[in-house]
């Protein structure tokens, strides 16, 4: 690997990670500022990390949902 694609990948890297540091850092603040807290603790970034998890990732719907929405797939299809 040359030395320029080094760089690119590790500046890409480093900006991605610095962006998602300073994205959890404010989030933290403003469950910081949430609970009428004056500094940021560890409770706040952990906090802040969950959002981040919970808006990140989702499960798939339930069975029924599926089973449900194919059987109306169907029907519009079958109508067409």
């Amino acid at each position: 690997m040359c030395v320029s694609v080094r760089l690119y990948v590790h500046c890409v890297f480093t900006s991605n990670f610095v962006g998602y540091l300073t994205d959890v850092l404010e989030d933290a603040k403003l469950c910081s500022s949430h609970a009428n807290k004056k500094l940021i603790d560890l409770d706040d970034i952990k906090m802040a990390i969950q959002f981040k998890l919970d808006h990140s990732y989702t499960n798939p719907p339930p069975r029924e949902v599926r089973t449900l929405s194919q059987a109306v797939f169907a029907l519009i299809n079958d109508n067409l």
